[in-house]
């Protein structure tokens, strides 16, 4: 049994389905490598420079953002000429490299929601996400090819409510992605990811240890800036209360599968389009607080 599988078996009791999901067809997506080839000078309209450069050092082989660095770097370049520089030299890296050989697939896991629970006995945590028509999508998930490969990217709504009782959980779609072994006009070997699928089904999957990341220190939360809610429940008191991540919030992330047994992995961006309702139920004697860390798409807590 896959370990998609095996999640799923184990945690189908916390979900309800209510509808089957509604998702759209995979459509290619483009990346700024694909950007850049497509309009050349042109791109500089549609992209910014740190953008570029920062994905570029991300995707590419070493030996090729050795250089690409010291163009950006340059003070004796002007923006608009770095730029230029910088699209050229990937340009040419990518038409004077080749083909090796296909190394094969390999599944990995985009996280677009994470439920968690403060872990006091009787806490309780659940979210809810509902659709009404067949083009009524609730997020969107883009999957960047790396060293100029194939991104794919899809939008996604499920009717189901989730609820936990014990363990944080993360929901994710399994993600198959094709490795390409590639070598450059210098001799030098690198990898391309293309995209081949993003599942249409969810899976959801424990989190433990440091992969949950409640608990964060009460000072911490308050210094950092982030959205917070606080709570004090008197002994014999239990509040259910309901918090929600407004439409338009997204999050930026990286998938780390190994290849050559080094941890490498695409970009991946989630949006949300909609609404989506949280749920929680909070015992007292305690004290809590619900945090939003920037670039995150779900409700943390910590609880004295």
């Amino acid at each position: 049994m896959s370990m998609s599988q095996t999640a799923t078996e184990n945690l189908r009791p916390w979900t309800t389905r209510e509808k089957p999901p509604l998702v759209s067809a995979l459509n290619d997506e483009p990346s700024p490598l694909d950007t850049i080839q497509i309009l050349g000078a042109e791109s500089k309209r549609y992209l910014t420079l740190p953008f570029l450069y920062s994905y570029a050092v991300s995707s590419l082989p070493q030996e090729l953002t050795l250089e690409l660095s010291r163009t950006y770097t340059s003070a004796a370049l002007k923006p608009e000429s770095r730029f230029d520089s910088i699209s050229r030299t990937i340009i040419d890296f990518l038409r004077g490299s080749t083909f090796v050989r296909s190394i094969g697939s390999q599944e990995s896991f985009v996280t677009f929601a994470e439920l968690h629970r403060p872990k006091i006995d009787g806490c309780k945590a659940s979210c809810t996400q509902t659709y009404t028509t067949s083009v009524d999508f609730s997020f969107s998930v883009k999957v960047f090819g790396i060293g100029g490969g194939l991104s794919k990217g899809r939008t996604y709504s499920f009717a189901d409510s989730t609820e936990i009782t014990k363990e944080c959980i993360e929901l994710t779609l399994p993600v198959m992605i094709n490795w390409q072994e590639y070598k450059s006009r210098s001799g030098a070997t690198f990898y391309r990811a293309d995209i081949e699928t993003i599942s249409d089904d969810y899976v959801e999957r424990v989190l433990k240890g440091p992969l949950d990341r409640c608990g964060l220190d009460e000072d911490k939360v308050k210094k950092s800036g982030w959205l917070t809610h606080d709570f004090d429940e008197p002994n014999g008191v239990t509040r259910k209360r309901e918090l929600y991540i407004e439409s338009g919030q997204s999050a930026e992330a990286s998938i780390l599968p190994k290849i050559a047994g080094v941890e490498i992995g695409p970009k991946v961006s989630v949006k949300y389009l909609k609404r989506v309702d949280y749920s929680y139920v909070l015992v007292g004697p305690h004290k809590y607080v619900a945090y939003v860390p920037k670039n995150s798409l779900s409700y943390y807590w910590n609880w004295s």
